[in-house]
């Protein structure tokens, strides 16, 4: 299977990829970065992103079988949110880490490949605007420790015999490096019985771990989401966010497969194939592979990138300190987003 990043496709624009391995013809799943909405419903001088219908064809294409929702940009057109489902259900796309309430959000989706049966997992962190669901109310799988090894528990209980892998939806943009929470929580997971954890959010590659023998890709970075397209031609990302990661995971054998974006001409251009352990991108994006969870935070608190105003999450369970640094980027986040609305601040640097 393949793994890819976030897509937004608007409808004045057609992605073209120059040359995809032959290996995308497995079943691909990617990160479906806004919710999909009829024609002329919304417009990319709103500072929203969404895909139109042409990201279905472009999805086909890719040979696409599941979408994650569970992301920060699903609700940002509500009303679209069946309309949605409905279209990847009429193309035989699954989808997981979203839904109408909570018990919708937590499902996962199942897929049979080569025999093998995989549950994928979808969470998106409120911390970076992913709205949970509640009980009667649009959102997306919590990405909250305890939920979800709650969520990796049920599923094992009710799918014995699948594979699960939890797709994250996790720190904060255009970060090179995972903060030190999630890594330690996607070792919990692993500890739980999942066999992969795949991450999206942060616009930008970053490293690859292995634990117990599980692959642990924290961000996949962009797939497609065009330059001086949405937020009324303002949402142009740095040249960070134009290398892009496409995993391929078969019988937890990993490799990696690289693309850039080339914003000219809104094209994909491939690059190169390689072993994630033979690769010096992936090399030099985990300097802190041998690190314990100490280090570690000793190391991101001196190495990180994003500093301005940003708190460190350094463990799952500590609960108040958390919660206070969550209400923080938050209203920090509402400060941002007014500004943007304001057309005092672009998007993402």
């Amino acid at each position: 299977m393949i793994f890819l990043g976030d897509i937004a496709v608007p409808n004045s624009i057609t992605p073209t990829i120059d040359y995809l391995p032959k290996c995308f013809s497995q079943p691909v799943i990617a990160n479906l970065e806004g919710a999909i909405t009829k024609d002329n419903s919304v417009s990319t001088t709103e500072t929203k992103l969404f895909n139109s219908e042409n990201v279905v064809a472009f999805l086909n294409r890719l040979n696409v079988k599941i979408v994650t929702l569970g992301n920060n940009h699903i609700t940002d057109v509500p009303a679209a949110f069946d309309f949605t489902k409905e279209t990847l259900a009429k193309v035989n796309i699954a989808h997981c880490g979203a839904g109408d309430d909570l018990e919708e959000a937590r499902k996962p989706a199942i897929i049979d490949i080569d025999g093998e049966q995989y549950a994928f997992l979808s969470f998106g962190w409120n911390v970076i605007s992913c709205k949970y669901a509640g009980s009667a109310t649009v959102g997306c799988n919590p990405l909250e420790a305890e939920w979800v090894l709650e969520c990796i528990k049920t599923t094992k209980y009710r799918y014995p015999k699948a594979k699960i892998i939890i797709l994250p939806h996790w720190n904060y943009e255009l970060e090179r490096y995972p903060q030190p929470m999630h890594r330690k929580l996607a070792r919990l997971a692993i500890d739980a019985g999942v066999v992969a954890v795949v991450g999206h959010h942060p616009h930008c590659v970053q490293g690859i771990e292995f634990y117990k023998g599980a692959p642990i890709i924290y961000s996949l970075g962009n797939w497609f989401i065009p330059d001086n397209i949405y937020f009324d031609k303002r949402l142009k990302f740095p040249d960070i966010a134009k290398l892009q990661l496409a995993i391929e995971l078969n019988n937890g054998v990993v490799r990696c497969h690289w693309f850039k974006y080339c914003a000219e001409d809104n094209r994909i251009e491939y690059i190169e194939s390689s072993s994630p352990t033979d690769c010096r991108r992936i090399n030099e994006l985990t300097p802190f592979s041998d690190m314990n969870h100490e280090e570690y935070i000793k190391w991101f608190k001196i190495n990180r990138r994003k500093r301005k105003g940003l708190p460190i999450y350094k463990n799952p369970n500590d609960y108040i300190i958390n919660l206070l640094k969550t209400k923080w980027v938050l209203a920090r986040q509402n400060i941002i987003s007014l500004m943007m609305k304001m057309r005092i601040k672009k998007g993402p640097s």
